[in-house]
């Protein structure tokens, strides 16, 4: 991702549409910037947490069985690939924390997922990913 997210800001091709509002002013190569410091602890943390990955994890991309509300399979599978899993999970958890009413919502989502997933969130890398993902489409 890093490596694509490089390709894309050098060409000056970041849709701002899918930065953070407060990131759209920004300019894209110092928003990558900030990242790169965290590239070698995320890519320790990848080599031992790496999984099969969607790639652009969020809820329009999940296909449910409307007789039973399990999961039926997944589209838009164009970046399916090895990686951190909180690279797929930075996305949906940030997707789905749009259909929540409030804040506190939310936050109780997040921690039953993860309760239920069987980890303890780690928000530094979900922000780094969520961060690093919309400087990748270009």
């Amino acid at each position: 991702m890093v490596t694509m997210a490089r390709d894309v800001v050098a060409r000056d091709a970041v849709n701002p549409e899918f930065l953070p509002v407060e990131q759209q002013q920004t300019p894209t190569a110092e928003l990558l910037d900030r990242l790169v410091h965290q590239v070698a602890r995320r890519r320790e943390q990848e080599a031992v947490d790496m999984a099969v990955c969607h790639g652009d994890l969020c809820l329009p991309n999940i296909i449910l069985d409307p007789r039973t509300l399990d999961v039926a399979g997944f589209v838009d599978l164009g970046r399916l690939g090895l990686a951190d899993r909180y690279a797929d999970l930075a996305l949906l958890l940030a997707n789905a924390r749009e259909t929540w009413t409030d804040e506190e919502q939310a936050r109780d989502a997040d921690t039953a997922f993860a309760e239920r997933y069987g980890i303890a969130l780690d928000h530094d890398r979900l922000r780094f990913y969520l961060h690093l993902d919309p400087l990748t489409w270009g």
